[in-house]
């Protein structure tokens, strides 16, 4: 129960993740929200509740970035270690001091992590004779990065057990020896490659990856190096974007093949700035990404490739197009917010019926044969007029995923044929529709 939601008599105000308006909206629906954790409260006085962003997202669970460069480098190389693995050097992360800089790295085999910290006023990092490099638990360290700053450095310690001196606190730990070795790229061959505002691309294609564990194919992100683009897809539906944006600069080593990286390349979005690298040796092949980590330098993570052929995405892309509605966003996505909220049934599908005519869309929501909600959108639509069952959620992730202020929906003759939603910066969606049945 939200009391400052019960004397609420003309409803409560509504916005979506962008903290766009998108109207009122009754207080029962509102209070369920909210409880449900589909929203939250912005404000209480008067009463304003925020959409919590619909479908996928991608962020970097557990990783707040502050202004001290260890606590920032320790928080990231846990998000590549192992948690509960009965290798003790996958769930630990480790520290080696060399010449007055600090290295650390983590893996969980499927994924890696280095970046390094130099020394400062603020930072010395120093460890006894008889040994520079240390392992620890990435929970142990957790532990102490709740703590207010440690800023005087690091100590590695020698003894019985050894560890990891951080400021005032000491966290035991075990022998480097333990922890897997790494490939030296002496031994292979390396292409380099660049993906523009990467973070956002992978934001809107990894929305996709489809979660079928008997379509392994589809479990990451298709970095297409041929055609310099990335690619997800999960079956019902296909994102794509252009790796660089038209009239920029390509690197022309690239192999003409693509690699599908793990999905794990989501939880680090945030922090990559595009630059990386094909690496690949007679067994097998992987992606290198560089970091950007606040205070720190040469970060560079690392991801296996899934030994599977990713699908002939082309083929599934329509040519062709019957009909075209071009609307901006700002007109579209308030209405297809709120057929969501109408749209109370568990089916994972958010059936949404969609009618295009006369320089409009139509969207309507049923539960159990009765309207519940009813929108119309203006447009610009040349075609015939056309009635089809879209899901709502994925149409939803594509137009709010796409920068820029306009997107268009071109549509098929068929209505079981795939929609296309794209913008002008090479930003696509495939979506298939719903099948059309007695409504």
């Amino acid at each position: 129960m939200l009391p400052f939601l019960k004397f609420k008599k003309r409803g409560v105000t509504i916005v979506d993740y962008r903290k766009r308006n998108i109207g009122r909206i009754p207080v029962h629906i509102a209070r369920e929200l909210v409880n449900t954790k589909h929203a939250s409260v912005i404000r209480q006085h008067p009463t304003i509740i925020g959409l919590r962003q619909t479908g996928k997202t991608i962020k970097s669970e557990g990783v707040k970035v502050t202004g001290n460069p260890l606590k920032n480098i320790i928080s990231v190389a846990s998000l590549f270690a192992s948690n509960g693995s009965r290798i003790q050097a996958l769930n630990s992360i480790l520290f080696e001091i060399d010449n007055g800089m600090l290295c650390v790295k983590s893996t969980n085999l499927d994924a890696y992590f280095t970046g390094f910290i130099e020394s400062d006023k603020r930072y010395t990092f120093t460890h006894d004779k008889a040994i520079n490099g240390i392992c620890v638990n990435v929970q142990h360290l957790k532990k102490m990065l709740a703590c207010p700053d440690e800023s005087s450095g690091i100590h590695i310690k020698n003894g019985e057990p050894p560890g990891l001196q951080i400021g005032s606190f000491f966290v035991e730990g075990f022998s480097p020896d333990e922890f897997p070795g790494t490939q030296s790229q002496k031994e292979c061959k390396t292409y380099p490659f660049n993906v523009t505002d990467i973070a956002k691309k992978l934001n809107f294609v990894g929305r996709t990856i489809s979660d079928n564990k008997h379509r392994s194919s589809l479990h990451g992100v298709f970095f297409d190096l041929a055609k310099r683009r990335l690619v997800c897809a999960d079956g019902d539906r296909l994102h794509m974007v252009p790796m660089v944006e038209a009239g920029e600069a390509q690197d022309g080593n690239c192999p003409e093949t693509g690699v599908i990286v793990t999905a794990h390349v989501l939880r680090v979005a945030k922090f990559l700035i595009g630059n990386g690298k094909l690496i690949e040796n007679n067994e097998n092949r992987s992606i290198a990404l560089n970091l950007a980590i606040p205070g720190c330098s040469n970060c560079i993570a690392g991801f296996t490739v899934i030994d599977e052929k990713f699908p002939t995405y082309e083929e599934v892309i329509p040519k062709d197009f019957a009909s075209r509605f071009l609307v901006n966003t700002r007109d579209i996505l308030p209405a297809l917010h709120k057929a969501l909220i109408a749209n109370t049934n568990d089916a994972a599908s958010k059936p949404m019926i969609a009618e295009f005519s006369n320089g409009q869309l139509k969207v309507t929501t049923k539960v159990n044969g009765r309207v519940t909600y009813q929108g119309v959108i203006h447009g610009r639509y040349s075609g015939t007029p056309y009635r089809g069952i879209i899901n709502a959620g994925y149409l939803t992730d594509a137009i709010q995923g796409m920068p820029g202020d306009c997107v268009e929906i071109l549509l098929q003759s068929g209505k079981d044929q795939a929609w296309t939603v794209r913008n002008n910066s090479g930003y696509t969606s495939v979506i298939m529709p719903i099948e059309l049945k007695k409504d």
